[in-house]
């Protein structure tokens, strides 16, 4: 994808590449999204295909995100919205991770650094809306899933380090 086009563009350009005539794009049922600045733990995708075998419901199944540098340091662990439509982790700044949200299943959305997306299902809400600027695109897509009657859940066992929210 060119410079700076996001990472939605990004994801479209890569199943463009799927979809050429020599790739095995009708074998791909699931798609893993990871972002540059993140690095899943190496049994996070296992955890994942776990969480999404055992509930034929669930479509989108994301990981709790950790600190880079400090991996007890809670990034995200599910994304909610307030009701003027503020992204909101519901968890508090420099929260440390003692296991508290083990037990989250099912929520409104999940971060895309990790995001599992059913293929049939991406393809069929249209992946990330392209008018989005990044912040949001996975929200949004986890909300259209929602509505068209899919689940979304958070697999805290599928751990990953992400970058994306230090300091400069």
């Amino acid at each position: 994808a060119p410079a700076k086009s996001g990472f939605g563009a990004a994801v479209r350009a890569g199943l463009s590449a799927l979809s050429a005539p020599d790739s095995p794009a009708e074998t791909v049922d699931w798609l893993w999204l990871l972002h540059d600045d993140s690095e899943p733990a190496p049994d996070a995708l296992e955890e994942l295909l776990l969480a999404v075998e055992r509930a034929p419901s669930v479509t989108i199944a994301g990981a709790k995100q950790v600190d880079w540098d400090n991996e007890r340091l809670l990034v995200d662990v599910g994304v909610s919205v307030s009701r003027w439509a503020e992204r909101l982790t519901l968890i508090d700044a420099d929260e440390l991770d003692q296991g508290q949200y083990n037990a989250r299943s099912d929520f409104f959305a999940v971060n895309s650094a990790g995001m599992l997306v059913r293929r049939d299902v991406w393809e069929a809400l249209g992946g990330f809306d392209p008018a989005l600027p990044g912040t949001g695109d996975d929200v949004d897509l986890c909300w259209r899933n929602r509505l068209a009657g899919h689940r979304v859940v958070v697999v805290p066992a599928a751990k990953m380090r992400h970058a994306g929210r230090r300091p400069n």
